[in-house]
């Protein structure tokens, strides 16, 4: 089980589906170069791999894709119709 303030309870299988919509959405040559895309998929791999992830600060796996996210949406302004998956809780 994840450990992480209150214990990740909520983490399902709709979180891992999120970390891997995430790593194909930032997987954008067009904003980020080949280092930095490694960095994404190592990013999203330890936040899912991971007992008790670094939510630290700084430096962090969620605090990296957090930074690359914001940069992504300014690269990409226009927004994108949101599609629901009837697989997923709400």
């Amino acid at each position: 089980m994840r450990s992480n303030r209150n214990g990740n309870i909520n983490w399902d299988v709709g979180h891992e589906r999120m970390c891997q919509f995430i790593a194909n959405t930032l997987n954008d040559p067009d904003t980020s170069d080949s280092p930095e895309l490694e960095r994404i998929r190592a990013s999203v791999s330890a936040i899912l791999d991971c007992e008790n992830p670094d939510t630290s600060g700084q430096g962090g796996p969620h605090y990296y894709l957090t930074e690359l996210a914001v940069r992504w949406c300014l690269w990409h302004p226009e927004p994108i119709p949101h599609v629901p998956n009837p697989t997923l809780k709400r």
